[in-house]
């Protein structure tokens, strides 16, 4: 790092190589870095290149390092250094206009075939200097910073340069901007010394995180896959379902499958067949709709400590160590069975009489939807869909409401629009999540759910 004579030290390593470039051409000719509007003008103008710090800004890339410098207690544990770029305006001055050119000529030909200080360079400008100021620049350890200072050119608008000049109140002479970045400023606050770590103590875990490729559903006669999907549609049955994932390292101590709807219920996966790349899982009580899952492998911690370490566990409980990618499932609703249905419904729609005071032609009817499984949310998107059965028309007439009431095993839906003794098949769709109509299989239509309106 370099202390705070960086800034005049690097102006002037730059004004010591411009000059040596004008030197060959102009023997009296010398570089200055003063304020435009103190360099002498007019008729006794000087033949010189001035090289004037007009700008200091922080340097975005070192800005953040070494931060946080002070802990909770706000006593400083670091000391970040004062990174700043420089900006420079290079003016050529002369009695003449062609001298004038000339030296910014020779002076941007220095800069540019000079874009970066090398630490020799620093070194030899402060070799046999004996001015006031450059016994103290030689200090400034310019030449040990961590990054090389790197001198570009910054182009400068007529916009720009006015307001410079206005600002310099100083006559108008020919000029070019220039960057040199970055210069590093060591601090010198006191920084409070932590104790050394009296033990050192490390548990090296080879673990290899999980990974699900593809998740699925076993077909059986209480748990029924439409379509083979992704994500795929999970039908609740009477029994928990489960699903089939596959992948790699899905299997061993600490595995469990955690379920985001129900973060509180890990289930342990069931290895199928060996290698561990493929398990089958029990699904937890979870809200019917969209759902996601995750591989996750813990480690005992109070395991892993022996009786006679110096480690203080204070909460030797599981942790969380390697991770899998989460996948998603849709878990769909499954609409109960009313055994002493009315009106020959097949399904429990409530009170199926319209309500006493009903303007509506054709009326509208509360239809209240029971469900076997699993549970509603309150704040989810629940449906009732209906689909009229064996209709005059194709296609058939088909109706979507939305819920009015929700509560864990049912919902209440306001239906109107709807043709009284006739026949609809019934779907409840949760969160995108349909559940499912029951075929026959000879005939090749579908025979439920349905009610009839009367």
């Amino acid at each position: 790092m370099s202390t705070a004579l960086a800034i005049a030290a690097t102006t002037r390593v730059l004004t010591a190589l411009i000059t040596d470039n004008v030197t060959g051409v102009f023997g009296a000719a010398q570089t200055t870095s003063l304020p435009p509007d103190l360099v002498e003008t007019g008729g006794q103008e000087p033949t010189n290149l001035n090289l004037f710090l007009y700008h200091v800004t922080y340097n975005q890339g070192w800005r953040e390092v070494g931060l946080p410098s002070r802990n909770d207690a706000w006593d400083r544990i670091d000391r970040p250094p004062l990174a700043v770029d420089l900006h420079y305006l290079l003016t050529a001055y002369g009695a003449d206009g062609m001298e004038q050119q000339m030296l910014l000529g020779l002076g941007m030909q220095a800069l540019h075939e000079n874009p970066v200080l090398s630490r020799q360079q620093i070194t030899q400008t402060f070799v046999g200097l004996t001015g006031a100021d450059d016994k103290w620049l030689v200090n400034a350890g310019l030449d040990q910073q961590i990054e090389l200072i790197k001198v570009t050119p910054e182009p400068l608008s007529t916009e720009d340069l006015s307001k410079l000049w206005t600002a310099f109140g100083g006559k108008f002479r020919s000029g070019s901007g220039y960057e040199a970045t970055v210069v590093l400023i060591e601090s010198t606050a006191r920084v409070q010394a932590a104790l050394p770590v009296r033990f050192r103590t490390v548990t090296t875990l080879p673990i290899t995180p999980p990974e699900i490729d593809g998740v699925a559903v076993p077909l059986n006669p209480q748990q029924r896959q439409v379509d083979q999907v992704d994500p795929p549609f999970v039908e609740w049955a009477a029994t928990p379902p489960t699903l089939i994932l596959t992948g790699t390292n899905l299997t061993g101590e600490g595995v469990v499958v955690a379920f985001d709807g129900n973060p509180g219920l890990p289930q342990v996966p069931t290895p199928i067949g060996p290698g561990g790349a493929k398990v089958s899982v029990a699904v937890p009580p979870l809200q019917a709709g969209i759902n996601t899952l995750r591989v996750v492998r813990q480690v005992d911690l109070a395991a892993l400590v022996q009786d006679e370490s110096p480690i203080i566990i204070p909460d030797p409980t599981q942790l969380f160590v390697g991770e899998s990618n989460t996948v998603a499932f849709f878990l769909q609703p499954v609409i109960a069975t009313d055994p002493n249905p009315p009106h020959n419904s097949w399904i429990v729609p409530g009170p199926l009489t319209p309500p006493p005071a009903n303007s509506l032609a054709p009326p509208s009817y509360p239809l209240t939807v029971h469900v076997a499984g699993p549970v509603l949310g309150s704040s989810q998107k629940v449906q009732v869909l209906l689909n009229e059965w064996a209709p005059a028309v194709d296609p058939p007439p088909s109706y979507t409401f939305d819920a009015t009431e929700i509560l864990p095993d049912q919902a209440t839906f306001s239906v109107f629009g709807v043709l009284p003794n006739t026949t609809y098949l019934v779907r409840l769709r949760v969160d995108g999540a349909e559940s499912a109509l029951l075929p026959d299989q000879v005939l090749g239509e579908f025979t439920g759910p349905w009610v009839r309106f009367v």
